[in-house]
């Protein structure tokens, strides 16, 4: 979520900073969802994404589970032991987490659930 950005309205100016760049992410209190932006490939953002491709977030995934049942998939508190178990063992790294409509903030210390789709 982290790495989608505004490339319509910046086309004109990717001299601005990089963090003006990016749409705020659905759990951020500035975000406007009547207000996401089209995204565009003009070949100038093409070019900025490549000349700028190690300062721009990557999406991260990782596989949690294996989940028990499908009840599991719709209970928040079971989603953030799934995740607090694959950071604790560190097969996935903290982030953002969003699963099945549930958007975790975690690290090893602690998940919390920022955000639910439902």
């Amino acid at each position: 979520m982290e790495a989608i950005f505004e490339a319509s309205f910046h086309a004109g100016d990717l001299n601005r900073p990089l963090e003006t760049m990016f749409v705020p992410p659905p759990y951020d209190t500035s975000f406007d969802s009547y207000g996401i932006p089209r995204i565009t490939a003009s070949l100038p953002v093409i070019a900025w994404l490549v000349e700028n491709k190690e300062n721009v977030p990557e999406a991260e995934s990782c596989v949690l589970g294996p989940v028990q049942t499908e009840e599991t998939l719709k209970d928040s508190v079971a989603l953030s032991s799934l995740i607090k178990g694959a950071i604790t063992s560190e097969i996935c790294s903290s982030g953002i987490y969003y699963v099945n409509g549930f958007t975790f903030r975690a690290d090893v210390s602690q998940v919390s659930l920022i955000f639910t789709k439902r």
